[in-house]
């Protein structure tokens, strides 16, 4: 069978509750590198095999079972090893890829792909090595990592996404940023990991202005 193996553990012991892996074909895992989970699924991409594949969770019915791939979604050719984050909201998946400075969107029932956000650069819109992401609402919030800075893209009328606004920017007082990696939202706060400073910051969500 497959040495790649995504590992569940059940709570509040997290004792193991099982493995999610097959051995060939549909559903093999060969460089598993990001998880998220919602409703009753496990999405996980893979950027050896190129795709995004999605699994029964442990607790369903028929669990741990491959359900399907959400088609060739990434680069097959081993190139995607800078995947740094995948996010899902009730439509789409979101996937950071650091090494080609974007945010691929797909669609969340059948994997078609949306539209490309973001290419090198440090303009609005532009991204340098995007990491951690977060959905809030109409929002995606992305660590823009090499920007030191989160930028932050809403959702369009047309469904299409497009950058609306900029938290942070660089260096190592209140409200400045150094490599931030992951970011989450809760309410009016978003919280950032601020790797390079060693700090979590928290801003504003409707004002983008620094709390603590």
């Amino acid at each position: 069978g497959s040495p790649f193996q995504v590992r569940a553990f059940t709570k509040p012991c997290w004792r193991p509750a099982g493995s999610i892996a097959c051995a060939e074909g549909e559903g093999v895992l060969h460089l598993p590198s990001g998880v998220c989970v919602q409703g009753d699924c496990l999405f996980v991409y893979d950027p050896r095999r190129g795709c995004i594949q999605v699994f029964n969770e442990l607790g369903g019915e028929s669990p741990g079972a491959f359900l399907r791939s959400l088609g060739s979604v990434l680069p097959a050719d081993g190139s995607a090893q800078g995947l740094a984050g995948l996010v899902l909201s009730r439509s789409n998946v979101f996937v950071a890829d650091s090494t080609r400075n974007c945010i691929s969107v797909f669609c969340r029932e059948d994997g078609r792909p949306l539209q490309v956000l973001g290419s090198a650069g440090s303009k609005e819109g532009e991204l340098r090595c995007p990491m951690g992401l977060a959905v809030y609402g109409e929002c995606l919030y992305v660590a823009d990592s090499s920007n030191h800075r989160v930028q932050v893209f809403a959702a369009q009328a047309d469904g299409t996404f497009a950058p609306s606004q900029i938290l942070g920017l660089e260096g190592s007082g209140a409200g400045q940023l150094c490599s931030p990696c992951a970011v989450a939202v809760d309410g009016d706060r978003v919280f950032v990991a601020d790797a390079g400073n060693r700090r979590v910051q928290v801003f504003r969500r409707s004002d983008g202005s620094h709390l603590f």
